[in-house]
């Protein structure tokens, strides 16, 4: 097989990594890299005007495929034309429509015509990756000044000082009990509906750098650490581990369940399988 991804079934706990569209009802965005994509309608041939309907008309309906007879076009932004920086190490099309872009200098938000970079003064110095959770809340991951939850205007900082073992957070998921967990650089915690931390003990996983983690519709935690080791996470234990060795390959690099099939996953390698 070919170096990319390893489709796994295991414990009846797995699942297939593909990132399902975020429609948003103005505006579409890349998943990650130096530069965001507006999506437009085409309202006239050769003509192209935003879509601000929260009514299934804008382009990033018709990009999705839920909307036919459509066209759209893309637009490609950066510190030349609107974008006030070049670098995104994330992006989240949330589901009001509003665009969220996090980069080392900071966290911005797009709402179809412009950039607004957010405050720092609460946290916000960078952004590193994002989490809506099932309250419509954003969880902010910075790259090393702890976790910020936007809740409406509304702004709540957590750090080491609340118990975060770490400032670096690389993953976020929610459990079926609505509680959220936190990957960081230096092993995972829990936040519950008071907002206070717990650290998750476990010795595989309590030091290891987490390189992703994120959760499946079920509720299952999935996460790899940067040593190439992959688990599953359910009702607050670790129900299955694997190993880079387990499957014959040097590192497991990424893990993505997939949110259409539960019990599958794909684990992401840095070589041929």
């Amino acid at each position: 097989m070919k170096k990319g991804f390893l489709r796994l079934f295991a414990w009846g706990v797995l699942a297939l990594a593909l990132a399902a569209a975020v429609p948003a009802d103005r505006v579409r965005a890349s998943e990650a890299g130096s530069a965001v994509y507006d999506v437009k309608k085409d309202t006239v041939p050769g003509e192209s005007t935003y879509t601000r309907s929260r009514s299934e008309t804008g382009g990033g309906y018709a990009v999705s495929g839920q909307l036919t007879g459509v066209g759209y076009t893309a637009v490609m932004y950066n510190a030349d034309n609107g974008l006030p920086t070049s670098d995104a190490n994330c992006i989240l099309a949330a589901s009001d429509g509003y665009i969220w872009v996090g980069g080392y200098s900071g966290v911005l938000q797009y709402d179809g015509d412009s950039f607004t970079r957010m405050d720092s003064t609460n946290g916000l110095t960078s952004g590193y990756v994002f989490f809506e959770d099932s309250k419509k809340r954003i969880w902010v991951g910075t790259n090393d000044n702890g976790v910020v939850i936007l809740d409406g205007s509304q702004q709540t900082r957590i750090t080491y000082r609340e118990g975060l073992p770490a400032s670096s957070i690389r993953g976020f998921g929610e459990d079926s009990d609505g509680v959220i967990w936190v990957g960081t650089t230096v092993g995972i915690c829990t936040v519950d509906e008071n907002l206070e931390v717990h650290v998750f003990k476990d010795p595989r996983i309590q030091t290891q750098y987490i390189q992703r983690m994120v959760s499946d519709s079920q509720g299952r935690i999935y996460g790899c650490t940067r040593s190439g080791d992959a688990f599953c996470i359910e009702s607050g234990a670790i129900t299955s581990f694997w190993t880079s060795g387990d499957y014959g390959v040097d590192l497991i690099t990424t893990i993505y369940p997939d949110p259409k099939t539960p019990g599958f996953v794909y684990l992401g390698t840095d070589k041929e399988l």
